[in-house]
C-alpha cells in the first residue's frame, strides 16, 4: 500500500486495510465509503513510503525496470513491453528468475 497525501484520509484507510487484510475495505475505500479505524499498530505504510523514496518514487503508478530505471506515471502496454525488452538481457533474466518466471 502506498497512500498518497493528496487523498484525504488515505493513510488511515490504508492502515485499516493492511491491519484487517480486507479486500472489502479496499473496495470500500475506492468507493469513498467510510471504513473503521485500524485495530492494529502497523508501520507498513511508513516502510513502503521510505522504501519508495530510495529510488525517488513519489507517487503511483511507478515502474522500476530490471536495469534500475524508474519511470513515473502511466505507460501504455506496448511501450512498457518495448522498454522491458530494451533492458539488458542479464537484468531481465535475473528479474524473471527472482519472480519465478520461466524463460
Amino acid at each position: 500500500m502506498y497512500p498518497l497525501a493528496m487523498h484525504k484520509g488515505s493513510y488511515e484507510k490504508a492502515k485499516t486495510i493492511v491491519c484487517e487484510k480486507s479486500f472489502k475495505f479496499l473496495d470500500d475505500a475506492f468507493e469513498n465509503k467510510e471504513i473503521p479505524p485500524a485495530k492494529c499498530n502497523t508501520q507498513v505504510m511508513d516502510n513502503n513510503i521510505a522504501l519508495a523514496g530510495k529510488p525517488g518514487i513519489q507517487g503511483t503508478p511507478a515502474i522500476i525496470f530490471p536495469d534500475g530505471r524508474v519511470v513515473p506515471g502511466y505507460m501504455p502496454a506496448d511501450s512498457l513491453i518495448k522498454e522491458w525488452d530494451a533492458a539488458p538481457l542479464e537484468s531481465n533474466r535475473i528479474c524473471r528468475r527472482t519472480n519465478g518466471w520461466r524463460e
